[in-house]
């Protein structure tokens, strides 16, 4: 989820020291840069921001050597990341259905891919004849066998045929070939709306479903339903996967059945409750490698220091940064 610059913090502290207090009108302004991704390697950086009127894509080497720009116009991006260090991978939302339509209005992702060294830009599922043009979920991406894929939700045109009656239709999960956009379907979605959590090394580590007729909420080990390790009679939401755990055989589990939320870590190899990380963490989000996914930590926006780490000298290098006064750590996404 995040790249973690710590050893930046204390030049951010001299550079803030040195500023004049900020105004209203800086307050106000639009933001020069609002989104900001680090390619694997570092070796290049992809931002989005505002140009005087426009509204700029620009991708630079580390050395600030212009690569890619583009006016993006009114084309609204929710997140931009890496598949290796030529691949750029854009979700898009724009608003559809409603008015005479069978579908309520509601806002739609895109996925783009942009191969930087060529400046091709083509659209995932962009005229398919099985999947809908449309992204609903991200699943990261990973490296499978030296080639990057992109794992997305996305619908087969099979389930939007004409019906009887109107059913609720949930994304299956995806796998795209980042060079050439094929794709592959991996996983089916069950019954219900279902959320899957992947290795580092594209497997399905578990998943959960969701029966909002029943109000029952399962956790599973692995793609199928032969290995159920929790399951709760609750309200959608209150107990859901957070992605993986410290280690690869471990999923995270955001629980708010009993009141105050916990992050409890499961593991997929057997029915369990799991361990207790964190408690009290309501509104808090995950730190996780950004290679990986893996656990590293948790923001804790009620505590001083801005963040809790499981690695001691990943903690240990935060509350030295956290010492400069006046300045809290620098925590930089990608």
């Amino acid at each position: 989820m995040s790249r973690i610059w710590l050893g930046i913090a204390a030049a951010f502290a001299a550079a803030a020291q040195a500023c004049a207090a900020p105004t209203l009108d800086d307050f106000a302004a639009t933001p020069r840069i609002d989104q900001i991704s680090l390619s694997p390697s570092g070796g290049h950086f992809a931002t989005i921001g505002v140009d005087g009127a426009k509204r700029l894509l620009t991708v630079r080497k580390a050395d600030g050597t212009p690569e890619f720009a583009a006016d993006l116009g009114g084309v609204d991006v929710d997140k931009i990341a890496w598949g290796g260090d030529t691949k750029l991978i854009l979700l898009t939302r724009s608003m559809a259905g409603g008015g005479f339509t069978l579908v309520a209005r509601q806002a739609f992702h895109g996925g783009i891919v942009i191969d930087i060294p060529t400046r091709n830009v083509r659209g995932v599922f962009k005229n398919s004849n099985s999947v809908l043009d449309a992204v609903f979920g991200w699943f990261g991406v990973h490296q499978v066998d030296g080639r990057n894929y992109v794992y997305l939700g996305g619908i087969s045109t099979e389930k939007m045929e004409p019906r009887q009656q109107a059913t609720i239709v949930y994304p299956d999960l995806y796998r795209v070939d980042l060079e050439t956009l094929a794709y592959t379907r991996i996983a089916r979605a069950g019954a219900n709306r279902t959320y899957w959590v992947l290795a580092p090394n594209g497997s399905i580590v578990g998943h959960g479903d969701y029966d909002a007729r029943g109000k029952v909420q399962t956790i599973y080990g692995g793609a199928g339903t032969d290995r159920p390790l929790m399951s709760r009679a609750t309200l959608e939401g209150k107990l859901s996967i957070d992605g993986l755990g410290r280690t690869s055989d471990t999923m995270l589990i955001a629980d708010r059945t009993s009141g105050e939320e916990v992050a409890r870590e499961i593991r997929v190899d057997a029915a369990n409750d799991g361990e207790v990380l964190y408690s009290g963490v309501e509104g808090d989000q995950t730190l996780r490698d950004p290679d990986t996914g893996l656990l590293i930590g948790v923001t804790a926006r009620h505590e001083i220091g801005g963040a809790k780490f499981t690695d001691p000298q990943l903690q240990k290098r935060l509350t030295a940064a956290a010492k400069v006064e006046g300045v809290a750590p620098a925590i930089m996404g990608r």
